[in-house]
């Protein structure tokens, strides 16, 4: 039975990570998501770690790239840390270029995720990319890594009228985390839907309410 899990992210990019992780002990959180950086050294990864706060994901700041998620991947094993979210890619394309260009992106860096056991995160619905959940089971599917799963955004489900329940059934196990901004987004049915997930997906939220 699927837990609500979460993990705290910045609200301001100005945060360091150590502030952010600070935030995140005072907000009750145990766990943080981080952006890489030059500031993110290994003094500051003991620091947050003396804190007692665990690093759930990291992300890129550069567009969708394979090298650059290659090297993002290899990083997050290095420091431990099991998750990646995958930039989006760039905006001039087309909706069927950017998707053919985001599959065969995945299926060539699937196996480096496999190999170092590091989980991909595709966040969907994006702004104008991703609106249909059957959409990205197919991705998921066809790219067929245990690695690479989705990061649901409510925000964006909620900004394009989406049913994020629907989008919760359909996905199911290809479910690896949610962003939510609080804890009144996770309640009623989708709580309980969420509760029947056959994986235990976290949550990423910048709300200090919500907590572990």
């Amino acid at each position: 039975m699927a837990k609500l899990r979460t993990v705290f992210c910045a609200p301001s990019s100005e945060l360091t990570a150590v502030e952010l992780a600070s935030g995140a002990v005072s907000a009750g959180c145990v766990a943080i998501a981080l952006a890489d950086g030059p500031e993110l050294t290994a003094e500051a990864l003991d620091e947050i770690r003396a804190l007692g706060v665990s690093i759930e994901c990291l992300s890129c700041p550069e567009p969708l790239a394979g090298d650059s998620l290659s090297r993002l991947l290899s990083r997050a094993a290095k420091l431990q840390i099991p998750h990646v979210l995958v930039p989006p890619g760039p905006a001039d394309h087309s909706y069927s270029q950017a998707y053919d260009q985001l599959y065969s992106l995945l299926y060539e860096i699937a196996p480096t995720a496999d190999q170092l056991a590091v989980k991909l995160l595709v966040c969907a619905p994006q702004a104008a990319f991703l609106l249909s959940p059957l959409e990205v089971r197919q991705l998921i599917d066809a790219v067929n890594s245990p690695n690479v799963g989705c990061c649901l955004s409510f925000e964006h489900c909620l900004a394009h009228q989406l049913c994020i329940a629907h989008w919760i059934g359909v996905l199911n196990a290809r479910l690896f985390a949610c962003r939510i901004s609080s804890a009144s987004d996770m309640a009623g049915e989708l709580s309980a839907l969420w509760a029947k997930l056959p994986t235990e997906p976290f949550c990423l939220t910048t709300e200090a309410s919500v907590v572990s």
